[in-house]
């Protein structure tokens, strides 16, 4: 049976009064698939295409093999309580669904392994981005973690 992944975005976002531009900074934390994934191949291009405007930084923080209660205490038991309930009741709040990012055909057989595939991290990257987007320009982030 599939388990559901929840992924933490933390976007900081900024508008410096003196910049022509916006200046947008992403915090990329997380464990081993945030590790694994490489923000150029999905985070960067799609900041560049939903942010032309503004200038944008991103930092990354990742480590595999680490619990969560290893980056933030609280964090492991709100994953365990309704996680995606806590980011889609906080109107600040965004989750990515990643339960789709894993699946690898074998033998044409669908495997749900435990870290995503090449193709997974590009879209995880794309996920964050426009979750934070609508976050940013105070629309609706996508319900499902899915956002087109």
């Amino acid at each position: 049976m599939k388990t559901l992944s929840i992924s933490v975005l933390l976007a900081l976002t900024a508008v410096l009064p003196a910049a022509d531009k916006p200046a947008r900074l992403f915090i990329l934390s997380g464990q081993w698939n945030m590790a694994g994934m490489n923000p150029k191949t999905g985070f960067e291009p799609e900041t560049a295409a939903l942010f032309p405007a503004a200038d944008v930084a991103s930092i990354k923080i990742a480590a595999g093999g680490q619990a969560l209660r290893y980056w933030v205490a609280e964090w492991d038991e709100i994953a365990k309580k309704h996680g995606i309930d806590v980011a889609n009741s906080d109107p600040r709040g965004a989750w990515v669904d990643c339960d789709d990012l894993n699946d690898k055909q074998i033998n044409g057989i669908t495997i749900n392994d435990l870290h995503y595939t090449p193709q997974g991290y590009e879209l995880l990257g794309r996920r964050y981005v426009r979750q934070a987007k609508a976050l940013i320009e105070k629309e609706k982030p996508a319900q499902n973690g899915r956002p087109e």
